[in-house]
């Protein structure tokens, strides 16, 4: 039988992480993270949401700060919170409009581990291997998202599924800590959604034109996702 836990053992490293597993850590410190842009109450929204996971969910902090060393402030007419990250500017997120949300520190955590999670892909991507094949990576071939329904380029959709299962876990955990400005149908609401997402024929569908083109690394990832969110799911109903 083909050991696929050691061919995948980077991968099989990225789905644990992702579940947030229960640590010792106490209080995480933010020594070596640098925030030296946008105004004060920008950077006090940022600090703010750093202290609260760190408080709360030291493994996500933890997390976080191995994945990003700079953060980004920036600002738009729109006002409303979006952030993105650039694999051409490693350890480094881009957040606008943070202080929209400096009343909501759990929503502004769920962005800034979106972001880490881009970069800690991004890592993987650089150091090990991409989850396509180089003649995908390279063509246009877009797909609609199955929790959004944007459209979306096939390697941003492998992105999206790893950091759309990190933020159901992160949901998932803040359900079970009732950390402070509690939100139980907010999270109740997101991690739903983000289970949809998993369950969809959409996810399905991709899933199987990566398994017909022969993207095995990316399709045994997807896959495992799904499982893991499955039984998560079934236990929550249990419980």
């Amino acid at each position: 039988m083909y050991d696929y836990k050691n061919k995948y053992a980077e991968l099989n490293e990225l789905i644990n992480q992702l579940t947030w597993p229960q640590s010792c850590h106490e209080q995480y410190c933010w020594k070596n993270l640098v925030i030296d842009t946008g105004n004060y109450q920008q950077r006090q929204a940022v600090k703010k949401s750093l202290d609260y996971l760190s408080r709360n969910m030291p493994e996500i902090a933890s997390f976080i700060g191995g994945n990003v060393k700079n953060i980004v402030l920036l600002s738009s007419e729109s006002g409303v919170y979006h952030g993105f990250s650039r694999i051409d500017e490693f350890q480094t997120i881009f957040l606008y409009n943070v202080e929209s949300l400096f009343s909501n520190p759990h929503i502004l955590s769920a962005g800034i581990i979106h972001e880490s999670i881009h970069q800690e892909i991004f890592r993987i991507e650089n150091d090990v291997s991409y989850f396509l094949s180089e003649p995908l990576l390279r063509n246009e071939y877009k797909v609609n998202s199955p929790w959004t329904g944007n459209k979306i380029h096939i390697n941003g959709f492998i992105h999206a599924a790893h950091v759309w299962f990190g933020l159901y876990h992160y949901w998932d955990k803040y359900l079970f800590v009732k950390p402070e400005l509690y939100d139980n149908s907010l999270a109740q609401q997101q991690r739903y959604k983000l289970w949809q997402g998993f369950c969809s024929d959409r996810y399905n569908e991709i899933n199987l034109f990566l398994k017909n083109s022969s993207q095995y690394r990316a399709v045994y990832s997807l896959l495992k996702l799904k499982e893991i969110i499955g039984d998560k799911n079934e236990k929550n109903r249990n419980d």
